[in-house]
Order: C-alpha cells, then sequence, then structure tokens
C-alpha cells in the first residue's frame, strides 16, 4: 500500500510546485494608464464643433512612457448648438479609484485621442514590446443612445523622423479598428494581428502608442478606467502537466 501511494504523493507535491512556480514566473500586464496621475487643464471642454482641446503632460511616473497626450474633440452635427453643447474630459474618482470620463450633450459628438510617446524624438516611448498579443480596454460605464457603439482605433508607430510642421510615423502592426459595445461595465481584450509587425523591427522597437475612441451617438458618454498590453499566455504548465501525466499499466 505503502509503495502504490508514495509515487501519487511525490506527483502531487511536484505538480503544486510547479504550479507555484509559473504562477510566479507569468508576466503580469503591462499597465499603459490607470489614470491614477495627471497634470493640470482638467475638466478640458469644447464649446464648438470641429474644435478641440489638447492636454500635453508629463512627469507621470505611473503612466507608460512617463506622459499622456489627451485630445478631446467635437465633431459637428446637425442637431449641434454652440449656445449649449459641448464635449468635456476629465479624471474622475470612481468607487475608490481614478477614471477618465468623456461626457458630451444631447447635440455633440465625441472623439478622444490618447498618444503616449508625443511624436517627437525626445519624447518617444522606445520600449520593447515583444510579446504584446492584445491590448484590454476596461471601462466603468458606457452610455450610448440608441445603443449605438463606440469606434476604436489602436495603433504601434514608430517615429521615423520629424521635420517643421511634420511628424513621420511608421506602423509597426498594422492598425486596429472595431467597434465596442453601447453598454458598461465592459472589459474589451483587442487581439494584435498575426503576424504581430511590419518590417523588420516590429514590436521590438515601439516610439507611440495611441488610442482613439469615437462614440457613434450624440450625447454618449462613457469611463475609461484602464489601458493594458497583455502578454503571451503561458505553455509552461500545459506541458508540465503532459510530463507528469501518470502513465497506464500494462496489465
Amino acid at each position: 500500500m505503502t509503495q502504490d501511494r508514495l509515487p501519487l504523493a511525490v506527483t502531487v507535491a511536484v505538480l503544486l510546485s510547479l504550479v507555484q512556480l509559473v504562477e510566479g514566473a507569468h508576466a503580469e500586464p503591462l499597465v499603459v494608464d490607470d489614470f491614477s496621475q495627471h497634470g493640470s487643464g482638467y475638466p478640458a471642454v469644447v464649446n464648438y464643433p470641429y474644435t478641440f482641446s489638447k492636454l500635453d503632460e508629463t512627469g507621470l511616473t505611473d503612466v507608460l512612457g512617463g506622459g499622456r497626450e489627451m485630445t478631446v474633440f467635437s465633431k459637428t452635427t446637425v442637431d449641434f448648438n454652440p449656445q449649449k453643447d459641448h464635449v468635456a474630459a476629465d479624471i474622475i474618482s470612481a468607487d475608490g479609484h481614478n477614471a477618465l470620463s468623456v461626457t458630451a450633450t444631447s447635440g455633440a459628438l465625441p472623439f478622444l485621442t490618447l498618444d503616449y510617446g508625443a511624436p517627437v524624438p525626445e519624447q518617444d516611448l522606445k520600449r520593447d514590446l515583444s510579446g504584446t498579443t492584445a491590448v484590454r480596454l476596461v471601462f466603468s460605464a458606457i452610455n450610448s443612445p440608441g445603443n449605438k457603439t463606440i469606434g476604436y482605433t489602436i495603433k504601434f508607430d514608430q517615429d521615423a523622423g520629424s521635420t517643421p510642421g511634420h511628424v513621420n510615423l511608421r506602423g509597426v502592426v498594422p492598425t486596429m479598428l472595431g467597434e465596442i459595445a453601447s453598454n458598461g461595465p465592459l472589459t474589451v481584450d483587442i487581439p494584435l494581428p498575426s503576424p504581430p509587425y511590419v518590417g523588420q523591427a516590429g514590436l521590438a522597437d515601439v516610439d507611440v502608442f495611441s488610442v482613439y475612441l469615437y462614440p457613434r451617438a450624440e450625447g454618449a458618454s462613457f469611463q475609461l478606467d484602464r489601458i493594458e498590453l497583455l502578454p503571451e499566455p503561458s505553455i509552461l504548465l500545459p506541458a508540465l502537466l503532459l510530463l507528469i501525466r501518470p502513465k497506464r499499466r500494462v496489465a
């Protein structure tokens, strides 16, 4: 009896140790921004169609690249009334954490851009993001009249050099476009295309990371809590399970 039980006990102990090892070594998501830090200028309010408010925020140690370029834009609609309509972006506290809140009045259509690693050489990210498989957007609230979606554009770029009045950026993965459901809270994982590169450097050399969000409905609002880059899932644990799987006895 003891001889039969010992191998099983050893197998279980080894398995538990390996599980702990794998969990300890598992790569955590890279937090791009959780909006726990911000500069001055909030709330940013736009009162006229096709105008924008841009905040260049630096010295943010918990933000990827140490800075955030936030631009909120007001697209025109037939119902836009400059006397009462506007789009606003603000950092708010919600349930013990911060969120970037974008709101619009009933005649306004909001457009938000977030750039990390402003497209000038001295502020480039210069980050190796190899192994990134998806971008995660965490919303604590989404409210879109008529159940219309929120469009998104996500870009990973290299700075190919700047000239006066013009910045040259080169994509390192194809631009990702899609739609987000109209109601939240919601966590959206957006997979990178495969293969995840264009040219030779690919994600090994990323200078600018950008997220654009543009609701399809007038008067839409949302609260964006976090932006994360998800690493490759671990394949070590399934392989270990196969290695230590008990063999069947042959009669």
